[in-house]
């Protein structure tokens, strides 16, 4: 699939929008150096083209939604649950604080039982092994493997949102370290085209 998703950016519309880049640089507990990455021209948007099994869900049209840019986007229920699931507590609190989510949000959109995959987890480890050199420090690459309480994870970093905001801003402004009091869904709002 990624390299259907790699012709598709290299040809005819796309190759006027897109270009290839480099590779990412090696990130922790990521393959993302290992796969095609693309800017749009003009831009300071970049697209790394990693494979659905790599994300924790399907990728399927019912699972995304569409920018002002014609990005498509997972739902943000999806894109949590597969953050819960891959117990990714970066990006699901980068998401949570983004998107000022609630317990609440979470009980209702989210199933919240069980814990994040730990299959997964082992299958992810062993694809990094297998394109890391053994180290010392290689283990640090690696992804925490659980099995974590979904419930647990998800109300831990939720209800920790206040925490995050930092303490040099006034008192009151911010609901979280990137929503000012007030402000409306971020994907809806009015952006400058780059």
């Amino acid at each position: 699939m990624v390299y259907d998703a790699l012709q598709i950016l290299k040809a005819d519309p796309y190759d006027h929008i897109y270009e290839q880049t480099p590779s990412a640089s090696p990130y922790l507990r990521s393959l993302r150096d290992t796969f095609p990455s693309f800017k749009l021209k003009g831009s300071e948007l970049w697209i790394n083209i990693i494979p659905s099994q790599d994300c924790q869900f399907v990728c399927e049209d019912d699972n995304f939604e569409w920018s002002h840019l014609l990005i498509p986007y997972p739902r943000k229920q999806v894109f949590a649950r597969s953050l819960l699931e891959m117990n990714d507590q970066v990006a699901l609190t980068d998401l949570v604080d983004g998107m000022n989510l609630t317990e609440e949000w979470g009980e209702e959109h989210l199933d919240l039982k069980g814990t994040n995959d730990v299959e997964w987890a082992e299958e992810k480890n062993a694809k990094i092994r297998a394109e890391v050199p053994l180290t010392v420090g290689s283990f640090f690459l690696e992804v925490d493997e659980g099995p974590f309480q979904l419930k647990d994870t998800w109300e831990k970093i939720v209800r920790s949102k206040e925490s995050r905001i930092p303490g040099e801003l006034p008192q009151g402004r911010l609901v979280t370290r990137y929503r000012e009091v007030g402000d409306g869904d971020p994907r809806y709002a009015d952006r400058v085209d780059v």
